[in-house]
């Protein structure tokens, strides 16, 4: 069926769908742990992204006096990578140290037999010197040769057990470790085309299995594939290290087109398999569709980091001007006003004049230059914003563009500029604010600024109060949160103080919600109680 309100109105604002989908998963845990403990296991945390931790940080947040429990797993790099990682939550940190001596000769009698010699079991143990990996390896080779002939360092020991496969197995290892870590047999088949048949792919893939070179994982990523994992990552890294350059962007490109093809829905990782291959041009819009992914996930960092690939790789036209609004809003979510007024006029010259894009960068740009006290550069996007809009999604980006630049004119004591803003409104939006809640809850707030800059608070609260509703109406929660303030600080100026404290606490606990610092909700929410004679609390 049509999707709800909230959804469209998420498809159209990366920030809103960024919120919301936190908000979902967060209940999705809350749910859960209403039923029962959970435990949330996370292995190899080193590899993680910043969104997917950012989340997990969220829910044991929300959880905090709830049964939840994240059990985090990852090399010493992970405190590198991420240096605070669950520090606010009262995380625990284990380091575990090197394998002891005596569960090293426990493992190595296990699996070689109590009849081992001990100077056999002395020489494996310390030459592992507590490496639990590296003991397995040297345990597997002992049980087919001399100890003394063992190779002297992981990587050599990896080297030589790939060097043993023949030339049709290793041929389907470096294939395989195009992939990373994970790998498919239809991509491999794909890799090596019909140079092998599949019959014979399949025979090697399973005695690699048998080998416990790489292991059949449960659940694939695509459907009707059979997915491997390689059993260690420096299995992969020997096997991709044997590619040469000139082999290594054939066969990039070729990953890039069977992950294209099977439904891949990351799309940095494959432009980053077209960059590797040498096609510089195929992976640009994958990047700045992997920005666009970044935002909706809440991590801006990561949208300016594709945004910047997308450049390099040479992205043109409009889609340059894309990742440049993209990367210009990132930038305003992350607070680097400079580099996002810098983008977003940069965006403004490279879009089509009056697209819906071309709208949401004039509006990037006007917060970013208000807020970065460059009000000529703010001034002078009013010829811009008032453009013709070309269609009603054009048309609706436009209205809050300019609803966002009427309110920072406002708050400059720019009136005679605002005016002109707020006459292009009040002529121009009504029917998109009746049936548009999205467009509502910006011209609601910014006329109720407009009222209060004029005295008359009553009618600031009333439209403060129209903007919260319109914006509860989307599941617009954040910006939901900011028209409660407006609300709580109209009823103060009204003399309702009862009423201000009922909207602020709301707004506090909307904007906590979010993980959000409540900064002016509790501002306001002291001024509130105060005026109710509740002065320690007040303060």
């Amino acid at each position: 069926g049509e999707p709800s309100v909230e959804l469209r109105a998420a498809r159209k604002d990366s920030r809103l769908m960024a919120d919301r989908i936190r908000l979902a998963w967060e209940d999705f845990v809350a749910a859960e742990c209403a039923r029962g403990p959970v435990l949330l296991v996370l292995e190899d945390v080193h590899w993680a992204d910043a969104a997917s931790i950012d989340f997990v940080d969220g829910a044991l947040r929300r959880m905090q006096n709830g049964p939840f429990m994240v059990l985090a797993l990852g090399r010493p790099e992970t405190l590198d990578v991420f240096p605070a990682l669950f520090r606010s939550r009262d995380a625990q940190e284990i380091r575990l140290g090197p394998l002891s001596r005596r569960a090293g000769e426990r493992l190595v009698r296990e699996v070689l037999g109590p009849a081992r010699p001990d100077a056999d079991v002395a020489a494996l143990v310390d030459r592992a010197a507590g490496n639990p990996f590296y003991l397995e390896e040297l345990i597997r080779a002992s049980a087919e040769g001399s100890v003394a002939t063992l190779p002297g360092s992981v990587r050599a020991m990896i080297e030589a057990r790939l060097a043993v496969l023949d030339p049709t197995a290793r041929r389907i290892v470096r294939a395989a470790s195009v992939f990373g870590q994970t790998f498919w047999r239809g991509g491999v088949r794909a890799i090596l085309g019909g140079d092998v048949s599949a019959e014979a792919i399949d025979e090697r893939l399973a005695d690699l299995v048998r080998r416990e070179l790489c292991a059949r994982t449960p659940l694939p990523r695509f459907a009707d594939e059979v997915e491997y994992a390689f059993r260690h990552a420096l299995l992969r890294d020997a096997a991709y290290a044997t590619l040469s350059e000139e082999d290594g962007r054939l066969v990039h490109g070729l990953a890039a087109e069977w992950l294209d093809s099977a439904g891949e829905r990351r799309p940095g990782v494959v432009a980053e398999h077209f960059e590797r291959g040498g096609a510089p041009e195929r992976a640009a819009p994958g990047y700045v569709r992997a920005a666009e992914q970044a935002l909706e996930s809440n991590d801006p960092l990561a949208a300016v980091r594709w945004t910047d690939r997308a450049i390099a790789c040479g992205v043109a036209g409009e889609a340059h001007g894309r990742a440049l609004w993209i990367q210009a809003e990132a930038h305003n979510w992350h607070g680097s006003l400079a580099e996002a007024e810098r983008a977003a006029l940069e965006a403004r010259t490279k879009l089509p004049r009056g697209s819906a894009t071309f709208f949401a960068a004039l509006g990037e740009a006007a917060v970013a230059s208000a807020r970065g006290g460059h009000l000529e550069t703010l001034l002078a996007l009013v010829p811009d914003l008032l453009h013709p809009a070309d269609g009603e999604e054009a048309r609706e980006r436009q209205v809050r563009a300019v609803s966002e630049a009427a309110i920072q004119m406002l708050f400059r004591a720019r009136f005679a500029e605002a005016d002109a803003l707020f006459a292009w409104l009040d002529h121009g939006v009504t029917r998109l604010v009746d049936l548009d809640p999205k467009v509502a809850g910006p011209v609601a707030e910014a006329c109720g600024w407009r009222a209060l800059f004029a005295g008359d608070p009553a009618l600031y609260l009333a439209l403060s109060s129209t903007a919260a509703g319109a914006y509860e109406g989307i599941g617009d929660v954040r910006a939901g949160a900011r028209a409660l303030i407006n609300v709580g600080y109209g009823s103060m100026q009204v003399g309702d103080f009862e009423g201000a404290e009922r909207s602020l606490r709301e707004a506090l606990r909307a904007t906590e919600r979010l993980g959000g610092a409540a900064v002016v909700a509790k501002h306001n929410l002291g001024l509130a109680l105060a005026h109710l004679g509740r002065l320690d609390e007040a303060i």
